[in-house]
């Protein structure tokens, strides 16, 4: 290993030679036979392109020796910053004929500029410094700059990897032309009437002035940090930091004002091929709006294609390509605003040439002028209007096309105003408008037209309130439960706790349909939906003890667990959370993973919690979670005992613990430990369980809900006469019901009730209980009377 290491920095010095000042990065291609593998690669190197087999690539001197001892060998290519030195200008006047590069400082005079020159459509200003203490700028434009209007707002930004300056200037020029021909031309002047037009066209200045704020040769991809930025932001579906970096400045800055902005549609503009690549990036999975996406991203294609030369924008699928299709990318800006922010935002690569020569510039404004102006039209297309109360307040709402919307489409409205802005491609909808305090209003069968504005707006009555009350049984005991935390998930209602009878009360809970979250220590957490109305107020809930395993019996014995791989996890006496032992993640080589997982027949909405702590080298090992082979999250590096919790769904669903290598160094530890495993609410019966009596089984009832009567199902199983029960109780745990009090031989029994009590009088309607037991068998069952 340490040969081959020596080798590959001799290579790398060699390559070098003609470009001696590129140290912090290397650009390179190699060649890939099996595609699968890019979900690993894309998690090592920064994919750039790939062409006729080769995958191009970015990487750090430590993740190139990290990528090369998989086995890979890597073909170093000249820098892309480096293979043409451009013309610089620190006049601001010749800038504007953009035909040349800016200084830093020339850079940030124009921006400034523009706004002293049309104070009355512009206003500029700087989000923030980067790591060197660069400035990040916006420009906004639009007809009443220091108003909030109820208008879509529309973001461009360029050049988030640095060596990728086309878009740079090209933003510039275009911020100049909206602000020129505002009132000269239609169109300029539709959009800046009707559009909420932010514009930052450096987001990397760092990489772009890597040489020195006098020149843009040199510019690298990564941030001073050596860190891509468009892997840096928090991905839907690997977690916060899906790099194994910190958040740098730069990524925080367009956060944060992501944050305080209602972006409606964007473009992320970037270089070194010529293509619309529009989410997602992460998922392999198409995006529910999948057709507007395609739709808006063909009239971009479509019109660069017809303002240039043959051949232009017509990369991939004739200029267009979905993200993940093209290659997956985990941390890229394009999901983390769709997802996070509710947002339309696409990437688009306008030149093949990364450090495009200045003589270039003008032809490249030239090609995508009029698509870059179409494109932010879009933003004026689909479904618009203002959700407000009865007084013409605006509200805070949500607006979710039913049947459509999933992963964070919906959209939601600006609250100071209350427009919305949902874009869509043509069709017939169902729109639902919601917001708390207020009843539901769903417009049915809304038609959408391509190219057309459709104006909805929504008043929402107000919700009558009322005051919610129930109790909380243990369902081992049938007894109330004190000190029960009672919480109406995501309102500002304050949580509530039963009292000594199990009892609890809400007051002043609006009509509405609510998620209700019932905790309390040494129960297994659930979430219950409820419909508050008026005449249903009244709610119970069943809590069972906690099914913990903190594995302090020293083996896997206590449930049915499986190992994947055939790799054994072992119990660790060294690394505990909770007691003693833990579980350790078992021993493997590179390119191996190792997983312990278990299959559980969730009977109630509930939550799992574990606590894991990792010790791996950063950002190439992982510690994974998986619900139904869907991963939930990832860690990796040095990370101490933590809690993870989520929610699970009723059903039967496997929980997987991954330990995964990838090719090559091994870190710290190497390993994964999980402990104090706390599982939802589940009709499994523990391992430790079993050396009791299991013979008996209860099945369940059936019909359930009934009306008037139910059949409750039990089997035995056994070489001698079981004295049995089988009673039924109401809410309040109070036993109603006897229906069987005799030992009973092996068989199958199904016990039929008619509804009545003990005194042979009908049952109200409500929520009854069956408990079947023996010496040392005991289980319940929940049901509900309908009249």
């Amino acid at each position: 290993m340490k040969k081959q290491l020596i080798l590959l920095f001799i290579s790398i010095l060699a390559s070098l030679a003609l470009s001696a000042e590129v140290v912090s990065e290397y650009y390179f291609r190699f060649l890939l036979h099996d595609y699968s593998k890019l979900e690993k690669i894309t998690n090592i190197v920064s994919i750039d392109n790939i062409d006729e087999g080769y995958v191009y690539a970015y990487a750090t001197p430590a993740d190139l020796v990290e990528f090369r001892s998989l086995g890979y060998y890597p073909e170093i290519l000249q820098h892309p910053g480096t293979l043409y030195k451009p013309i610089m200008s620190n006049a601001v006047d010749e800038l504007r004929e953009w035909d040349v590069y800016p200084t830093y400082d020339a850079y940030i005079s124009i921006m400034y500029q523009f706004a002293a020159d049309y104070p009355d459509i512009c206003s500029v200003m700087s989000l923030g410094n980067t790591v060197e203490g660069r400035e990040i700028m916006v420009a906004e434009i639009s007809d009443n700059v220091d108003q909030q209007e109820a208008e879509p707002e529309f973001f461009y930004s360029s050049t988030m990897h640095g060596d990728e300056t086309t878009g740079y200037i090209l933003m510039l020029n275009l911020i100049e032309y909206l602000l020129s021909n505002y009132e000269l031309d239609q169109q300029v002047t539709d959009l800046v009437n009707g559009v909420d037009i932010w514009i930052t066209p450096l987001a990397n200045p760092d990489g772009t002035y890597h040489g020195g704020n006098s020149t843009v040769f040199g510019a690298t991809r990564f941030n001073a940090n050596g860190v891509d930025l468009n892997r840096n932001f928090p991905d839907p579906a690997y977690g916060p930091h899906p790099d194994g970096n910190e958040w740098q400045p730069e990524t925080i800055i367009m956060m944060d004002f992501a944050a305080s902005r209602h972006i409606t549609m964007g473009g992320n503009i970037h270089g070194g091929i010529e293509v619309i690549n529009y989410p997602w990036d992460t998922w392999i999975e198409l995006h529910p709006d999948d057709d507007w996406y395609y739709y808006t991203s063909v009239i971009y294609a479509s019109s660069a294609q017809a303002n240039s030369p043959a051949g232009y924008m017509t990369a991939l699928n004739n200029g267009v390509t979905n993200g993940y299709a093209w290659y997956p990318a985990h941390g890229a800006r394009q999901d983390y605003m769709n997802y996070f922010h509710n947002a339309r935002e696409v990437t688009m690569e306008l030149s093949y040439t990364k450090l495009l020569p200045e003589n270039q510039l003008q032809n490249h404004w030239n090609y995508n002028r009029e698509a870059l102006l179409l494109y932010m039209e879009e933003s004026l297309y689909g479904l618009h209007g203002i959700v407000t109360n009865e007084l013409g307040e605006p509200l805070d709402a949500r607006i979710f096309v039913l049947e459509h919307d999933d992963r964070h489409t919906e959209v939601y409205t600006d609250p100071e105003l209350g427009d919305y802005h949902r874009l869509l491609a043509g069709g017939s909808y169902d729109i639902e408008y919601s917001s708390y305090g207020y009843r539901t209003s769903i417009t049915e069968d809304l038609l959408i037209v391509d190219g057309e504005t459709t104006n909805l707006d929504v008043v929402l009555e107000t919700a009558p309130q009322f005051t919610v009350s129930g109790s909380v049984l243990n369902g081992n005991t049938m007894e109330p439960v004190a000190d029960v935390t009672i919480e109406l998930i995501d309102t500002p209602i304050e949580p509530v706790y039963t009292n000594a009878n199990g009892l609890y009360q809400i007051e002043n809970v609006f009509e509405g349909t609510y998620s209700v979250s019932i905790v309390s220590e040494g129960y297994t957490a659930i979430i219950e939906n409820i419909n508050v109305m008026e005449d249903n107020t009244e709610f119970d809930f069943t809590i069972f003890y906690s099914e913990i395993e903190s594995f302090e019996n020293g083996n896997f014995n206590d449930y049915a667990w499986s190992f994947g791989n055939e790799t054994i996890w072992t119990i660790d006496n060294t690394n505990a959370f909770d007691g003693i032992f833990s579980a350790r993640s078992g021993v493997i080589n590179h390119n191996e993973t190792t997983s312990l997982n278990i299959e559980l027949n969730v009977s109630e909405i509930s939550r799992l919690s574990f606590y894991s702590k990792v010790s791996s080298e950063l950002g190439y090992d992982y510690f994974e979670f998986y619900i139904d082979d869907n991963q939930m999250n990832s860690w990796s590096g040095e990370i101490d005992w933590a809690r993870q919790e989520y929610v699970i769904s009723t059903g039967v669903h496997t929980f997987s613990w991954v330990y995964t290598k990838d090719g090559g160094v091994s870190s710290g530890s190497d390993c994964a430990w999980l402990d104090l495993i706390d599982f939802p609410c589940t009709s499994f019966v523990s391992a430790s369980n079993t050396l009791q009596p299991v013979s008996v089984n209860l099945h369940g009832n059936y019909p359930n809900p009934f009306n008037p009567s139910t059949t409750i199902s039990f089997s035995i199983s056994s070489v001698e006469y079981l004295p049995t029960s089988l009673e039924i109780f109401n809410i309040r745990g109070q036993k109603i019901r006897t229906l069987v009090s005799e030992s009973l031989s092996s068989g199958n029994y199904n016990i039929f009730w008619n509804g009545k009590n003990d005194q042979n009088k009908s049952a109200a309607s409500g929520i009854y209980f069956y408990k079947l037991k023996t010496d040392d068998f005991e289980s319940s069952g929940k049901m509900l009377m309908l009249k």
